[in-house]
């Protein structure tokens, strides 16, 4: 079991009970905090405050960074508050930067969505997906729920573009504007979490209802 701590990677031994210290090596020296890890195409990616790494097991109780091309290159010295694997195989990292898509098959980063695309924040702190193939992400300034493009069923196709982005905020009863990296979670029985400097949000996904008609205005009354 791996465990991604304060002071650099550990793993843990559950019949001994013993940590052992892991030595990896990124971008020349031993990274320290590490935020989040994930198992993708056979490589452990690990989030830390200066980038995004991805690591095969090397000799002994250590591991060997591999390149990844130009993920590497553009999220080299990142700060990656969270990664999740996505369903259709793909990872997502949230940063400082915005939401980036990575196709780690092709090793390449598929798209990438900031406050220009709808977010509330450039600096996101966690993504989940629902039942229905909703992302939820959570950020520095509030809620969003982002619905990929419906050409996303298309392997070459970016389900990352032309999605709709929809924004939660306290007047929608989200009590939490400010959330927290990495404090998110997708109960088995479809509730979604997160957590935020004014405790936790939670909510069915599934018991969500749009209004999608627009109240009508109407003029009681004019003054010149």
């Amino acid at each position: 079991l791996f465990l991604g701590t304060l002071n650099g990677l550990k793993t843990y031994d559950k019949t001994t009970g013993n940590v052992v210290n892991v030595r990896i090596i990124q971008h020349g020296h031993q990274p320290k905090l590490i935020w989040s890890m994930v198992y993708n195409q056979g490589l452990l990616w690990t989030g830390c405050e200066d980038g995004l790494a991805a690591y095969a097991p090397g000799p002994g109780n250590s591991l060997r960074q591999v390149n990844t091309g130009r993920i590497s290159t553009r999220l080299a010295y990142s700060h990656i508050n969270a990664l999740y694997n996505g369903r259709d195989g793909s990872l997502w990292a949230c940063t400082q930067e915005g939401l980036f898509n990575i196709d780690t098959k092709r090793r390449s980063i598929r798209h990438r969505l900031t406050t220009h695309d709808g977010l509330p924040s450039d600096i996101v702190y966690g993504i989940l997906e629902d039942r229905k193939g909703t992302f939820w992400i959570s950020t520095d300034y509030g809620l969003c729920a982002y619905t990929p493009s419906q050409t996303a069923a298309d392997e070459k196709s970016n389900p990352a573009e032309g999605g709709k982005i929809h924004v939660y905020g306290k007047s929608d009863g989200i009590r939490n504007v400010q959330f927290m990296a990495g404090a998110a979670y997708a109960a088995s029985d479809g509730q979604i979490l997160f957590g935020g400097t004014n405790g936790v949000t939670a909510f069915y996904p599934d018991r969500f209802v749009t209004n999608r008609y627009a109240p009508r205005p109407i003029i009681t009354g004019l003054t010149v």
